[in-house]
């Protein structure tokens, strides 16, 4: 199954607090994770896989653009953060998990 996503990288580096240099493989875990833990619940799964399906088809229009756009893009951006923040800090090695310092 492919990853469907509702926002895009330059939508969340052009309106969010994360860096330009910041991994997008990350990003796109995270995004994949806030999507189907945030979102969906709140949609309720037929909205969900409705608006998911217009998206990968590129036929989203009308009244559903208005409800990504308006409601979910933002949100989506948040949670995003949300669940970028202990990945961003720790991270896996060969050794272990070691936290990243400045």
């Amino acid at each position: 199954m492919a990853r469907t996503l509702l926002i895009d990288m330059d939508y969340i580096k052009d309106n969010s607090i994360l860096d330009d240099n910041v991994d997008e493989r990350l990003m796109v875990d995270a995004l994949w994770t806030a999507q189907r833990e945030y979102i969906k619940p709140i949609l309720g799964t037929n909205l969900f896989d409705d608006i998911i399906a217009k998206a990968a088809a590129g036929t989203l229009a009308g009244n559903d653009l208005i409800l990504v756009n308006t409601y979910i893009a933002p949100c989506l951006l948040k949670y995003l953060v949300f669940e970028m923040t202990p990945i961003l800090s720790f991270k896996y090695r060969n050794k272990g998990v070691v936290q990243q310092t400045s």
